[in-house]
């Protein structure tokens, strides 16, 4: 457990990176952050691309909105403990670290532990989003 929380404590960072040697060759404009117990990360790709990356998932069309937590949410939440931000400014500030789909592709598996996974790709803007947690 003690390795873990070290872990998590120095999460790995990186926004609007060209690119990372763990994504596809195509992937482009990469921010990122990952820890042991929380990964996050959105990278730009075309449909065809993400497709051939995806292809470990049970891909769908996306028929109602889909939401999903970007690469700034955890700290993001870590910041507004700091700030003491009301209910309203919260929720205004929150929407701006989810990323809401209304057209492309997506899975998703959310486990009776708390843990999961979204991967979500945005057809309209080419960007792909992806996040998981143990728990």
């Amino acid at each position: 457990m003690g390795l873990g929380q070290w872990l998590d404590a120095h999460p790995e960072m990186g926004e609007n990176e060209e690119h990372v040697g763990w994504l596809p060759d195509e992937a482009t404009n990469v921010s990122y952050y990952k820890t042991y117990s929380w990964t996050a990360y959105e990278f730009d790709i075309s449909e065809h691309g993400f497709k051939s990356w995806a292809i470990r998932w049970d891909l769908k069309e996306i028929e109602e909105e889909k939401s999903v937590r970007r690469y700034s949410y955890i700290p993001f939440r870590m910041r507004e403990h700091e700030e003491r931000m009301d209910f309203e400014e919260f929720f205004a500030e929150e929407e701006k670290h989810i990323a809401t789909v209304a057209g492309g592709l997506y899975d998703e598996e959310d486990w009776d532990n708390g843990g999961g996974y979204h991967v979500v790709y945005d057809r309209k803007r080419r960007r792909a989003y992806f996040q998981s947690n143990k728990r």
